[in-house]
């Protein structure tokens, strides 16, 4: 399986990143083994997406990572089912 997956820490900070293992992906960014969210402050996953097709995880990846639309409708989206 392959994941696109968004962190959120205690300062409401986001991190949308893909890993084709999820488990490591997320040990390694608690364990400051990431640069680019090594200042986030207790990081926990906050959404995630899998797919049996690489490809289109890297393209929802790079879709999500241009912040437009999609990443906006996303951010709704996870809003609306947050108790």
């Amino acid at each position: 399986m392959y994941h696109v997956y968004l962190l959120k820490d205690d300062s409401s900070k986001l991190y949308l990143g893909y890993s084709r293992n999820l488990k490591l992906a997320m040990d390694q960014h608690l364990h400051g083994k990431i640069a680019a969210t090594r200042r986030m402050n207790n990081p926990f996953l906050y959404y995630y997406e899998s797919y049996d097709d690489e490809h289109i995880a890297k393209e929802r990846e790079k879709d999500l990572k241009s912040y437009g639309q999609s990443y906006s409708d996303l951010l709704k989206r996870i809003q609306l089912h947050i108790v």
